[in-house]
């Protein structure tokens, strides 16, 4: 068996988060993390933070970072939960 790279958002930034839908497995959140690390010092958050879905099982994945209720970014989300009674909520 072999790893297969499928969200790749650059090299600045790594899946924080990946949960799946209660109700429908096939739907898949992901969240990426912008971090760097430079000696004494950590800088978090930036642009390629975001929040991703995916329909199909991770196939192809949807960038809904900008979408509305969701925070603002780029402070970096880096976890994401999903209400167990209605799977469209989630935060």
């Amino acid at each position: 068996m072999t790893w297969e790279k499928i969200l790749f958002v650059s090299d600045k930034a790594g899946i924080g988060d990946l949960i799946l839908d209660p109700n429908n497995s096939r739907i898949i959140y992901a969240t990426t993390w912008q971090m760097k690390r430079n000696g004494y010092r950590m800088d978090s958050g930036g642009p390629d933070s975001k929040i991703f879905r995916s329909y199909d099982s991770g196939k192809t994945w949807e960038d809904i970072s900008e979408f509305n209720g969701l925070p603002s970014f780029p402070w970096g989300i880096v976890g994401v939960a999903i209400s167990p009674v209605n799977s469209k909520e989630f935060g």
